[in-house]
């Protein structure tokens, strides 16, 4: 091991034991990081996205018709990870003004 070594039997367990654990505690930990990194990112862009509708302030009638329940239910899929549409179809966007437009989904 190097200049020092336990004398007792049971130390010279315990050592590699106590390594073990701490790889895998640091393993575990890592893990734990790279799975909810991506829920965060999700998290963060909706309150980025209802922070920028917040501050449009839109009016009640802009919220309250079909284009405004195609916005909101966008934001609410989005913020899923779920895709409303099959790929390569073209998918019915809103934007803050209440204007409809067509873009393509990859």
């Amino acid at each position: 091991m190097g200049d020092i070594a336990p004398a007792e039997g049971w130390l010279r367990l315990v050592s590699p034991l106590e390594a073990l654990v701490g790889f895998a505690l640091l393993t575990a930990t890592v893990s734990w990081v790279l799975e909810i990194y991506p829920t965060l990112t999700r998290r963060r862009v909706l309150a980025i996205r209802l922070a920028v509708l917040r501050n449009a302030d839109p009016a009640t009638l802009q919220i309250d018709c079909t284009e405004g329940a195609m916005l909101l239910d966008s934001l609410s899929t989005k913020s899923c990870g779920s895709a409303s549409a099959s790929p390569g179809t073209p998918r019915r966007t809103t934007s803050m003004t209440g204007r409809i437009t067509r873009r393509w989904q990859p």
